[in-house]
């Protein structure tokens, strides 16, 4: 359920500005990235993107507050 209602929140913020925090996320081993395959999920409070790396395939993840 929190998840929908993280994906909804996520949904709501526009295009260019969800592009622009898809294509700004910090790897441990590239440095700047693209977060890519990724699921919308709520932890504490906050909208949360959990994916792979575009570069390594390693896990990244990027918090929306």
């Amino acid at each position: 359920m929190q998840d929908e209602l993280a994906r909804k929140r996520w949904l709501k913020i526009p295009t260019h500005v969800r592009e622009k925090l898809e294509n700004n996320v910090f790897c441990i081993n590239c440095g700047e990235t693209i977060i890519v395959d990724y699921q919308v999920v709520f932890e504490d409070q906050q909208i949360v993107l959990r994916g792979k790396c575009k570069q390594c395939n390693g896990n990244v993840a990027r918090v929306i507050d």
